[in-house]
């Protein structure tokens, strides 16, 4: 999976969760992108954790066009407490800020075959309840 895999991914799950009558009907679409809830089968070697988050965090927001946001929690989580704590002064920090209400996660499961590379993308998107609102999956295979 290149970055035009992630990209071709993205936009067919964002166009399967528009689709979806329980995720559209809700208020907030600010999603959190769980880190550790992106798992990469180890069967795909030389793939980087920290670059897959990334490159999905990025492609997701591209694909979403502002509709939804997809958000980082642990990217900014050190710089807020400073805030909060008055050592560093931030124009509009607020004490609670809008929080997510609903978090993705990612698997990434990988097949050989003679000729083939496949990998299949399965996205989940799940409610602070832990109710599962969403899931879907994109496969992607390549010749060798």
């Amino acid at each position: 999976g290149g970055a035009d895999d992630v990209l071709q991914v993205c936009q067919k799950m964002l166009n399967s969760m528009r689709r979806d009558k329980e995720v559209e009907s809700k208020q907030s679409k600010l999603i959190l992108l769980d880190q550790d809830g992106i798992v990469i089968d180890p069967k795909l070697a030389g793939y980087n954790a920290r670059m897959l988050y990334n490159e999905l965090q990025a492609k997701l927001n591209q694909a979403a066009g502002g509709e939804y946001k997809f958000i980082d929690r642990k990217a900014v989580a050190a710089e807020r407490q400073r805030q909060l704590a008055g050592e560093v002064k931030t124009s509009g920090v607020d004490a609670a800020p809008a929080g997510a209400d609903m978090i993705l996660s990612i698997e990434l499961i990988a097949m050989q075959g003679g000729e083939t590379n496949t990998v299949q993308y399965n996205f989940k998107l799940t409610g602070l309840d832990t109710i599962v609102l969403w899931s879907d999956n994109a496969t992607i295979v390549k010749r060798r």
